[in-house]
């Protein structure tokens, strides 16, 4: 059985169904992603500017990464500088190690301490342990001036067996 339909109706429905189809397309910026009408001059010029300031942000950021690693390079050099400066010192004027220094220090301290003869004597030693450990614990200090300032009390030290006799 055929059916048959009014020639204007024909025309009417092939018009309200164009009109559904291109009314349901969007434009767009991107050449590879088109619909039927497919292209717009104004988002094509978003898109660029999008990807223009796309690629500014990352050249800005890759120059940032650049000037650090600049600055770690030079600060690496810096430090190698250092270290073979330190290298080169004679013995007696070389940064101790921090941690071997001080417990060696803190150890004689407390030696002399228990081993002074008089309670005055063990007074001096516990006031000696007491500034080492403050030294140690002062990690505002840079090494050199720790180092100085542990020297200057391991003389005192020192000085403070003699005077007591051990």
């Amino acid at each position: 059985m055929r059916l048959l339909l009014p020639h204007h109706w024909l025309k009417t429905g092939t018009g309200l169904l164009a009109g559904m189809l291109l009314s349901g397309c969007q434009t767009t910026g991107d050449p590879n992603a088109g619909g039927l009408l497919g292209w717009s001059e104004q988002k094509a010029q978003q898109r660029l500017a999008d990807r223009s300031e796309a690629l500014s942000q990352g050249r800005h950021e890759l120059a940032g990464e650049h000037r650090q690693t600049r600055q770690l390079a030079q600060r690496r050099r810096e430090l190698s500088d250092a270290e073979a400066a330190e290298r080169s010192r004679p013995k007696s004027l070389q940064v101790p190690n921090d941690s071997a220094s001080f417990t060696r220090a803190l150890r004689e301290a407390e030696m002399v301490e228990e081993t002074a003869p008089t309670s005055s004597g063990a007074s001096r030693a516990r006031r000696l342990r007491g500034l080492i450990s403050a030294v140690q614990a002062d990690r505002s200090l840079d090494p050199e001036t720790r180092a100085a300032r542990l020297r200057s009390l391991e003389r005192e030290l020192a000085r403070l067996r003699v005077s007591l006799g051990l």
